[in-house]
Formats: structure tokens, C-alpha cells, sequence
């Protein structure tokens, strides 16, 4: 039984290690097919990946929770994951009364605190990307009436009818263009607190557009037009593939339904399957592939822009 149990482990191991190979071959290589086609978008979405590929682990991880903004250091995140950790591990060793399961099925806490943490960078992102064409639009109005760059931003910074986050950002970068920070260096410095790939993309347009002496002026009319037509197509998909996301989880969420309410309505209907190993194991291992079907489902559900 054991030879069974370490079989699994080791091609389990192997799947992973497959993956994860596949999965990081496939972003290099697109990388560079993306930088050879010279698209501004796809530049952009580009240097974003070869910017975050470069970074240390702890460097990304800090960064990522300074992007969150919940106020989590890496030590507490850090603390939070060996939490999780052990809940799971005295969580199926209890269950299985096995250390050699429990052990790696641990490892699975370190899931939860990154999706924590990343579903709040999210949120705030896409409020910061649909704050940030308001803020494009004003610039724009104000070199429409002859005003410089300068005072752009600072009608963005101190104006009425944006978000706290669009208003403290720009502000930064106010501060760093009047410290004689060149303007393309203060919005990548705004897309490191960030993360907005839209802010990615204004500051790249302006980086290319500072030294060959083209408009300012039509360069953001052109960005607001890209990004506003980019998120009407992302509300098209978001309804187009409404009903088949909201399938997606009524059927990913059935058999949990139906197990924990046969559970209620008998609770002896699985004693007999978990008084054994093989049968807890058997258990266990469904869990577990049921919620990778979830994530599996869920990932190829998702729409890049």
C-alpha cells in the first residue's frame, strides 16, 4: 500500500514539474515573439512580464503586497502561510492519521494567502484602471487649453471626482516631476506602486515619445481611445460568457452540495468508506481534485485582455 502511495506522489511530482516547465517556456517564448512584432499593447504586456520575471521572489512578494494595500508585511504573509501550513496538516492528520500524507497535503496552505492577496491587488487595480481614463481625459483637457504637462497632472492631483488612489498617485508623481524627475521615469515609477498595465502603457508611450519630438497631446487622445475600447470589449466578453461562468460554478459547487447534504440526511452513509485508509485516502484525493478541476475550469474561464 505504500509503494501505491509514493507511485502517486512521485507522478503527481513529475505532473507538477511538467507544468510548471511548460507554463514558463510558454511565457519566454511569447515574450520574445511579442516583442518582435512591435505592438504597442503587446510591447507593453511584455516588458510588464520580462520586468516581474526579473525580480527576486521576496523582491515580487513585497511588491505585491504593497500593491494590495492591506497593510501586510512579508514577515506577517510569511507567518500567515505556516499557519495555514500546519491547520492543514493537524486538519488530515487527524483525518488520515498518516504524517506521510499530511505532510505534503500541507503545502496546500500556501495557496491561500496568495489568493488572498491577490484577489484585493486585483480589485484595486481595476478601480485605479477605470479611474485612470477620467484621469487621461482631464490631462487631455487641460493641453487642450494650452496648459503644460505639469499642471495637467496637478489638476488630476487636487481635483474634485477622483478616487483617493487615482488623486494620491498622481500626486507622487507631481512631487517627481517637480524634484526634476523626467515624466516617463515618474509613471513607471507609478506602475511599480501599482501595477496598472494601463499606467505601463502611458509611460511607455511618453517614453517613446519624449525623444523623437512627437505630440503629447495626440498620444494620450490615442491611449484614452485604446483602453476605452479595450474595456468595452471586456464588458462584451464579461456578458457574452456570463451564463456559462455562472454554470461553471452552480456544477463545480454541486457535488460538495450534494455530499454535505447526503452527510446531514445520513451521517452513517460514509462510515463505512471512512473507518479504512484506502477509503479515507480515496476521499481525500477527490477533494483534492475536484478543487484542481475548479481552479483548472476556473483559469481556462478566464479572458486576457
Amino acid at each position: 500500500m505504500k509503494a501505491v502511495i509514493w507511485l502517486v506522489y512521485f507522478i503527481f511530482v513529475m505532473f507538477a514539474g511538467l507544468t510548471i516547465y511548460l507554463y514558463r517556456r510558454s511565457s519566454l517564448i511569447g515574450l520574445q515573439d511579442r516583442l518582435a512584432q512591435g505592438n504597442i499593447n503587446q510591447i507593453s504586456k511584455a516588458m510588464w512580464q520580462q520586468q516581474e520575471q526579473q525580480k527576486s521572489y521576496l523582491e515580487r512578494l513585497k511588491l505585491e503586497l504593497e500593491r494590495s494595500r492591506t497593510g501586510i508585511t512579508v514577515n506577517n504573509y510569511l507567518i500567515m502561510c505556516v499557519l495555514f501550513c500546519v491547520a492543514i496538516f493537524i486538519g488530515v492528520n487527524l483525518i488520515m492519521d498518516s504524517v506521510v500524507i499530511a505532510l505534503p497535503m500541507s503545502f496546500l496552505g500556501l495557496i491561500f494567502p496568495k489568493q488572498i492577496v491577490k484577489s484585493r491587488s486585483n480589485k484595486i487595480m481595476k478601480n485605479f484602471n477605470y479611474q485612470l481614463i477620467k484621469a487621461l481625459r482631464r490631462i487631455s483637457s487641460v493641453l487642450h487649453s494650452g496648459g503644460n504637462i505639469t499642471q495637467a497632472v496637478q489638476e488630476v492631483a487636487v481635483g474634485f471626482g477622483m478616487s483617493n488612489i487615482v488623486r494620491e498617485e498622481f500626486q507622487k508623481i507631481l512631487t517627481d516631476i517637480k524634484y526634476n524627475t523626467p515624466l516617463p521615469q515618474a509613471l513607471y515609477s507609478c506602475y511599480e506602486r501599482t501595477g496598472s498595465k494601463d499606467m505601463l502603457l502611458f509611460a511607455i508611450s511618453v517614453d517613446i515619445l519624449a525623444p523623437t519630438g512627437g505630440r503629447l497631446l495626440t498620444t494620450i487622445d490615442n491611449l484614452v481611445s485604446t483602453i476605452n475600447e479595450r474595456m468595452r470589449l471586456e464588458k462584451d466578453m464579461q456578458a457574452l460568457t456570463a451564463q456559462a461562468r455562472t454554470s461553471s460554478k452552480i456544477l463545480s459547487a454541486l457535488p460538495f452540495v450534494i455530499m454535505g447534504g447526503m452527510w446531514l440526511m445520513n451521517p452513517s452513509y460514509y462510515g463505512e468508506m471512512l473507518s479504512t485508509f484506502s477509503g479515507k485516502l480515496t476521499f481525500l484525493l477527490c477533494i483534492v481534485w475536484m478543487s484542481f478541476g475548479i481552479y483548472v475550469n476556473k483559469m481556462i474561464m478566464k479572458i486576457d485582455y
